[in-house]
């Protein structure tokens, strides 16, 4: 991963509203490594290195249904950066893959709503690709 947190960044986010106890959510999306188990697209998510799945530096391996860069399906090692209970927001960066990114970090934080309407909210950022465009 390269170190170009100067260079000029996409961003993009996404939120959806789920009406589920916030405490449940934050359970589902704190669990770093089974991500698998709540997005299809994911076939793996296991727990690869660190002290432990939900400290910071732990790394997890995850692999698609995707087809990365080199046309093989798609994988990456992500790092866990911060897991903070009190704000419950994870962010973990992209560290090796077949995707084609660089310097990609991602944050999930949950938040309080009304009458139990929480919502999930995930962003990223990371170095414009090569042949791609934002959109």
């Amino acid at each position: 991963m390269s170190s170009s947190s100067s260079r000029y960044k996409w961003r993009g986010s996404t939120r959806k509203v789920v009406s589920a106890p916030i405490e449940r959510l934050w359970a589902v999306a704190s669990d770093y490594c089974n991500l698998h188990q709540w997005i299809p697209a994911l076939h793996v998510c296991r727990w690869i290195a660190g002290d432990h799945p939900r400290a910071p530096g732990s790394v997890r391996y995850v692999e698609g249904s995707s087809t990365g860069c080199d046309g093989r399906k798609s994988w990456a090692k992500e790092k866990l950066l911060t897991m903070d209970e009190s704000s419950h927001t994870i962010s973990y960066a992209l560290i090796e893959s077949n995707l084609g990114m660089e310097d990609y970090v991602a944050t999930m934080r949950v938040l309080g709503g009304p009458d139990g309407h929480n919502t999930v909210e995930w962003s990223f950022e990371l170095s414009p690709m090569e042949g791609a465009s934002q959109e």
